[in-house]
């Protein structure tokens, strides 16, 4: 454990000094770090490591694990919090790169130090040169030591450096604040640039000249927003309050810029219409409400040009269609697509859809608006058509079958070979997929009775404001539930019985709008550490061990 805890140090030391290969800032007078990485202080990082380790199950271990912290960062100001700052200074492309930390005795943070380099104690400042490593340049001005790569770092430090860090200490256990302002332009384009190669080197892979050519169009045009990003944030957390973990993503645009236009549709949200299909019973379940902006329509219509022409191609040349059939095909491809490209233009997403799972069974539906679901109808009758002159007896379609609050549904039966065993210990016998049409909705459904559940999402669906523009949820007792059924692991239902016990398995993703931008925030509840230590101790039994926690 000690050598764990020395290697930790020194990789935080050695972190405060290898943050510098991010897209930063433009030169100023005054200096302004383009980007700022903070990091929370000691006690509330060694308050929250307390926290998952017990909820790991091994909380023994938290006595050990507080002996040696305390021990590496003696001399450290436990109540504050640290960080790097990193500048871009005229056209040199590698920032200025000054880390700091909060200091309550500086000989006894340089004892500990020198457990593993040298440290050198000279006039203006402190040279550490760790094992088999460059030199670090360290500064004490007031309350901080301030730590470098480059002695000629410390020419113009902050008085007060951990007010650069805003609220980001009190917010995140690790954070990084990118200023897009700040970035010398020079960088900017070089930036672009490498990504540009580099996709462009992917797009020559794919073997077909002139798709590769249109979606390098539509890429220049979506990569040109990065000349438009104002800010970005990123940061991550623990939270023993409301027992999650997250991650946390900020990304504004210039004001007046295309960038912070287009996220305007976040704010300006009619209510769904399928809010019936949001479900704390689902494994997964998910709402999308919000406006598309003319250019993101514009957008849109150009990948999915570029994209079905190259599906298209490489369906041609696979060979498993006849010429007849291919032409059935495309018609049916080109009409969904001009479907699909006539709801981006009306200047509306709205779509829902929740995945229902359980002991031996499962099944998912979704509801979407689109502007032509007769057009969607036309085109799935044809494709179900050439889909059954191809399976013979392994599917049976019902059309027409039977009509659902003035939705009018279609039923393929695909039936499961026996031989394929697996397969039929997944989905059963034989595998239901629904299609229903309504007057501005499309529904789809698939499982092993798809049906009930539908209508249950679409009888609770009514006007209401989502939550979030965007939300997608996942529940994993369900989920390990139905792997159990299937799989037969004695392990899996330990597993179960565990987060059952705990009771919080959700991991949530949504985005929403802010002034310019989007936030976007993706957290886990508590509950899935607990496996760990059931994990652990299943496998030690197994093994034949006795666990030791």
């Amino acid at each position: 454990m000690k050598t764990v805890c020395k290697s930790m140090f020194k990789s935080c030391l050695a972190g405060l000094l290898a943050m510098v290969m991010v897209a930063g800032a433009v030169a100023q007078s005054v200096p302004e770090p383009a980007i700022v990485v903070s990091m929370s202080s000691v006690k509330d990082q060694m308050a929250d490591v307390k926290y998952l380790v017990k909820q790991s199950g091994f909380g023994k271990m938290n006595f050990l694990i507080k002996s040696q912290v305390d021990h590496f960062t003696r001399g450290i100001d436990a109540k504050r919090p640290m960080g790097v700052l990193m500048y871009f200074e005229g056209d040199n492309p590698m920032p200025r790169t000054v880390g700091f930390l909060p200091v309550e005795n500086l000989d006894d943070l340089l004892d500990t130090v020198s457990g593993f380099a040298e440290v050198d104690v000279e006039d203006d400042f402190i040279v550490v040169t760790p094992d088999n490593a460059a030199p670090v340049f360290l500064k004490e001005s007031g309350t901080h030591v301030f730590i470098s790569d480059s002695e000629e770092s410390f020419g113009d430090l902050p008085e007060d450096p951990a007010a650069m860090l805003g609220d980001l200490p009190g917010r995140y256990n690790v954070a990084a604040h990118v200023f897009g302002s700040r970035i010398p332009e020079e960088l900017r384009e070089s930036a672009i640039d490498m990504i540009k190669d580099g996709y462009m080197q992917q797009l020559q892979n794919m073997g077909d000249p002139v798709a590769a050519e249109e979606q390098m169009e539509n890429f220049e045009e979506q990569i040109k927003s990065l000349e438009d990003i104002d800010e970005i944030v990123f940061g991550m957390l623990a939270d023993k309050e409301t027992h999650k973990m997250a991650m946390e993503f900020t990304f504004t645009g210039k004001p007046g810029s295309k960038l912070a236009d287009s996220y305007k549709g976040f704010a300006d949200v009619k209510p769904t219409r399928f809010a019936g299909f949001m479900n704390d019973k689902s494994a997964v379940d998910y709402s999308m409400c919000f406006r598309v902006s003319e250019n993101d329509a514009e957008q849109f219509k150009k990948a999915m040009d570029s994209s079905i022409e190259a599906a298209m191609t490489e369906l041609d040349n696979d060979g498993d269609f006849e010429e007849e059939d291919m032409e059935t095909i495309r018609n049916s491809v080109m009409e969904l697509k001009e479907v699909l490209i006539e709801t981006f233009q009306n200047g509306r997403i709205d779509s829902g859809g929740q995945l229902m799972m359980g002991a031996n069974d499962f099944n998912f539906v979704s509801g979407t608006e689109v502007s032509d679901p007769k057009r969607v109808e036309a085109v799935a009758k044809d494709l179900i058509g050439l889909l059954q002159a191809k399976a013979g007896d392994a599917l049976v379609a019902n059309l027409d079958f039977a009509t659902h609050n003035g939705v009018n549904m279609h039923e393929l039966v695909f039936v499961i070979p026996e031989d394929e065993e697996e397969l039929q210990d997944f989905v059963g016998s034989e595998l239901k997929v629904l299609l229903g049409i309504g007057e501005k909705d499309v529904y789809f459904a698939v499982g092993k009775d798809p049906m009930e559940t539908l209508k249950a999402a679409m009888a609770n669906s009514s006007n209401a404001a989502p939550e979030y523009p965007i939300i997608y949820n996942m529940r994993i007792t369900p989920i390990l539930e139905f792997a159990a059924s299937t799989t037969g692991q004695p392990m899996l239902d330990d597993l179960i019985e565990k987060l059952k016990e705990v009771g919080r398995d959700k991991i949530t993703a949504y985005s929403k709008p802010i002034e310019n931008g989007v936030f976007s925030r993706i957290e886990m509840e508590d509950g899935p550490l607990a496996l760990i230590q059931t994990a652990v101790t299943g496998f030690q039994q197994a093994m034949g061990a006795d666990s030791d926690f």
